[in-house]
């Protein structure tokens, strides 16, 4: 079982605990804790909250008291819409369940101000037609930098972001990916605010530089054998003979398979670019299969989508994609620490490997740059195989 993480970091702001984060997660077998009190005082000053953290049966909650009546009427109307809330008359006192969905009305009571500033930042990139991942990436990195930082737009300086960036380093262990990202959506959002393009003057961490993890051809035979559902099956070998990203094969249509020319067209894809790729003669095999089985099926049939979800006309999720890998690597008895996307990495060693031009494998992979692609080339074989250990010519 996954244990809990409890996230409480103080502020000297009027000296006080400040509640900035509740990170919720299930557990087991952890020794009960003693009630803890933190006192919330957000930023206005007529809305005053203490929160006690508390743990009944191994079961954590929040009880909440309104320290100031006039606000009572307001903070009720947010607190009886969380599911598992109740009131108890007598404490004068709200109990609410610890999760994620409790945080997200609890923290911003009294920051409805500063939180208004989001919505200028959500609009903005809609606008510039952001993707969907980005906008959510922006903005809970905002939302977790305003909390943090604890004081309202004009007030926030340098000093705030990198004490939120050390925070986010050496607390969180984020990596400078995850820094660089915070360091962008930051900056975007309060050039916005500022009218300034840099309105903050930071130093970018160096970025990691990892090499992809290829699986060989013997342990990718094994894993695209392992599942016995044709979904499942056909899912997999798409994903590997064409190179696709999780959620391009997700959105994958049935038009855009292309048997005759052997080609897949990929909609919008990274970056909202559109791309073609190969279709391999056994994944077209599967897939003839898989849409000949599913022609029964009214769901599937209807479905516009080349792998229909749970909901009707809907594509399969990106979290089910990546569990039936999982499913597939536990089968499959291969024991290594890969991911769906690591099938896609396979592709472009392989090819590599085998000898295609590397602009080529560029176009196949959808990359704007040939650098990203020529990272494959200190992953693959084909040229550390000439090289003879010195201690075999021994």
């Amino acid at each position: 079982m996954r244990r809990e993480t409890l996230l409480v970091e103080s502020n000297t702001l009027k000296r006080e605990k400040w509640l900035l984060g509740v990170t919720w997660r299930s557990h087991a077998n952890t020794a009960p804790i003693r009630p803890e009190r933190f006192k919330f005082a957000p930023h206005s000053s007529r809305v005053k909250i203490r929160v006690t953290l508390l743990r009944n049966r191994r079961i954590p909650f929040l009880c909440v008291e309104v320290l100031n009546r006039e606000a009572f009427g307001r903070i009720t109307s947010v607190l009886r819409q969380i599911p598992g809330s109740s009131y108890l008359a007598k404490r004068k006192s709200w109990i609410l369940p610890l999760n994620q969905r409790t945080m997200a009305e609890l923290l911003p009571l009294g920051y409805r101000g500063r939180y208004e500033k989001l919505e200028l930042l959500r609009r903005e990139m809609s606008i510039r037609k952001y993707s969907a991942s980005t906008m959510r990436s922006y903005l809970a990195l905002n939302r977790n930098f305003l909390i943090y930082a604890g004081v309202p737009h004009p007030e926030i300086r340098d000093r705030h972001v990198q004490m939120f960036l050390d925070y986010m380093s050496s607390v969180r262990s984020a990596r400078a990916a995850t820094l660089n990202l915070a360091i962008s959506a930051i900056q975007f959002h309060f050039s916005l605010l500022r009218g300034t393009r840099a309105p903050f003057h930071l130093r970018r961490p160096t970025k990691d530089k990892r090499l992809p993890f290829v699986l060989s051809t013997g342990e990718v035979s094994k894993i695209l054998a392992a599942p016995k559902n044709l979904k499942h099956r056909t899912l997999l070998a798409v994903i590997y003979s064409a190179g696709l990203r999780v959620s391009e094969a997700a959105r994958l249509r049935k038009e855009d398979v292309d048997f005759e020319r052997s080609l897949i067209y990929i909609r919008r894809a990274k970056g909202r670019k559109d791309r073609y790729t190969i279709l391999s003669n056994r994944a077209g095999i599967l897939i003839a299969e898989y849409l000949q089985t599913i022609a029964t099926d009214p769901l599937s049939s209807r479905c516009p989508y080349l792998f229909a979800g749970r909901e009707d006309r809907t594509p399969v999720a990106v979290r089910t994609v990546e569990k039936i890998f999982e499913m597939a690597l536990r089968d499959s008895g291969v024991e290594r620490h890969a991911s769906v996307h690591d099938l896609r990495h396979a592709f472009a060693t392989h090819l590599l490997e085998q000898g295609t031009d590397l602009r080529y494998i560029q176009k196949l992979l959808g990359h704007a740059s040939s650098r990203t692609t020529e990272i494959y080339t200190h992953v693959s074989r084909a040229s550390l195989t000439r090289i003879q250990s010195p201690l075999d010519a021994i």
